[in-house]
């Protein structure tokens, strides 16, 4: 019990930290690297996975939702 406290304890921690440094960046910053100001806390627990230009929304499973999943779908049945 006391280890998931400090379990849940460090990524609350650590989701407070990222958002205090994401806040801390211009519109501009937080444009390049692919989010908006309303994206960081769905960024900071994770829920929202920045992968180059595009910031897309994913499940608990790490899958794709909404339009990005478009972009990371084999173009061919080969593939």
């Amino acid at each position: 019990m006391i280890k998931s406290i400090k379990t849940r304890l460090a990524a609350w921690n650590q989701q407070r930290e990222t958002i205090r440094e994401l806040s801390m960046l211009t519109n501009r910053e937080l444009a390049d690297l692919g989010i908006g100001r309303g994206d960081i806390p769905f960024v900071a627990d994770g829920s929202l996975l920045v992968s180059g230009d595009v910031a897309a929304p994913v499940t608990a499973d790490d899958a794709l939702i909404g339009p990005a999943w478009a972009a990371h779908v084999p173009t061919s049945l080969a593939a």
